[in-house]
């Protein structure tokens, strides 16, 4: 099984739009650094829509610092899933659209962390600890989470 990353920017005020914030080299080398043997990357239609106008341009200038050349190469060598009803065509090299509803209900409830409701087995328990915490520019706090490891009897 391959482990699954959720990375979601966020503002304090609970926005994750993409045109509000220009991310600094700091974010862009981490993002990188993050990509870096990621197989597949899952996106729904707007952001894959955000990414293939700016990201595929960005690998096949060379223009830009080189965090941001970095980051943009690692995004187009990897494999892209587009989660999407009505998107038919790509411009941008390995994406692969998935429109199979079944598949956007699973791949959407993933991220979610309720706190209460039914559970998908009694004998799954996943908690998460904070891992730490990283000031980027300008002004993005990066925290990060992992699963906590359940001792037995502990």
């Amino acid at each position: 099984m391959r482990k699954l990353i959720l990375s979601l920017a966020i503002s304090p005020d609970g926005f994750c739009g993409h045109d509000a914030y220009v991310p600094g080299d700091d974010w862009s080398d981490f993002m990188a650094r993050m990509l870096i043997g990621i197989q597949t990357i899952i996106l729904g239609r707007k952001t894959y829509h955000l990414f293939e106008a700016f990201w595929p341009a960005v690998a096949r200038s060379r223009e830009g610092s080189p965090a941001l050349l970095r980051l943009a190469d690692e995004l187009d060598r990897a494999e892209k899933v587009v989660i999407s009803k009505t998107l038919t065509d790509t411009n941008w090299r390995n994406v692969r659209i998935e429109s199979d509803l079944d598949a956007v209900a699973r791949l959407k409830a993933v991220p979610v962390l309720a706190g209460s409701g039914p559970r998908l087995s009694d004998k799954v328990k996943t908690s998460l600890r904070f891992l730490d915490a990283v000031e980027m520019s300008p002004g993005v706090v990066l925290l990060r989470y992992g699963r906590s490891i359940q001792y037995p009897g502990g």
